[in-house]
């Protein structure tokens, strides 16, 4: 993508082929789940358990991502559909 942006001066939202459909979204998000949930429960599942009876939510209602920024990591929460509804750190 940065070669494309940069070397051939195609910027980023032009650049249809990295385009994915939504459903891949929600399918990936399912997929990364089981990694995502061992590695809260090595950190420790408070802060997923905080996140859902604030929002009045179950875990069965969630999926859950990882972002690792700059800064330090958060925990992304998408609903069923794999839209983004909140977020928490550890």
């Amino acid at each position: 993508m940065k070669r494309l942006k940069f070397g051939e001066v195609i910027i980023e939202h032009a650049q249809m082929d990295f385009y994915q459909p939504e459903e891949k979204l929600k399918d990936g998000l399912k997929q990364r789940l089981e990694k995502y949930l061992s590695l809260l429960q090595q950190v420790g599942m408070q802060s997923l358990n905080d996140w859902l009876e604030k929002n009045h939510k179950q875990a069965d209602e969630v999926l859950v991502g990882l972002f690792n920024g700059r800064y330090g990591r958060t925990w992304l929460v998408f609903d069923l559909d794999g839209k983004c509804v909140g977020y928490f750190e550890d």
